[in-house]
């Protein structure tokens, strides 16, 4: 219900717009706008790393959807590759705003209200990882991970366990 009350309100040709909200089985369903493509992790285990011609585009325009976000005062918290849609005609869908908060303050500096550690590890910001307190630069670590996938085929950090991923993000 979080999730459809945030989306609902967002209006951006690069995130995936919310077409319908219903419940049914003691839960809420959410019905979005149909992106036919394949998303980012899919493309990346099919073809592994992308030339920078088509790396350049997917990042312009994820950033411009993190842009628009971020001056509404929210973070989206679970940046990664499985989250951002290419459709067929090379459009970038940001999705799953499921962990996103808004952020309290009116300025760059804007902290988010909740700082539990939730998101996926390997694109979480150190802030993220340890509890920390979070605001956009927190999708931009995310964003930075992802363009290092995106020309590499490869994390970021190549810890083999949390732990090891933890103690290398937190040495820097």
């Amino acid at each position: 219900h979080h999730e459809a009350e945030l989306v609902q309100t967002l209006d951006h040709e690069n995130i995936a717009r919310l077409k319908r909200l219903f419940p049914a089985y003691h839960t809420y369903f959410l019905v979005m706008e149909l992106c036919e493509g394949v998303d980012l992790h899919e493309l990346l285990r099919r073809a592994g790393a992308l030339p920078e011609s088509q790396v350049r585009p997917i990042l312009g325009q994820l950033a411009s959807a993190l842009d628009y976000v971020h001056r509404l005062g929210v973070v989206h918290r679970d940046l990664k590759p499985a989250n951002v849609m290419i459709t067929r005609h090379g459009q970038v869908k940001l999705t799953d705003f499921g962990l996103a908060v808004p952020a309290v303050g009116l300025d760059a500096e804007a902290r988010t209200l909740d700082s539990s550690v939730i998101g996926t590890p390997a694109f979480m910001a150190p802030e993220q990882l340890s509890g920390g307190r979070l605001d956009r630069r927190t999708d931009v670590y995310a964003l930075g991970c992802v363009a290092f996938e995106l020309v590499t085929g490869q994390h970021l950090f190549g810890a083999r366990t949390f732990v090891e991923l933890v103690q290398q993000k937190l040495a820097l």
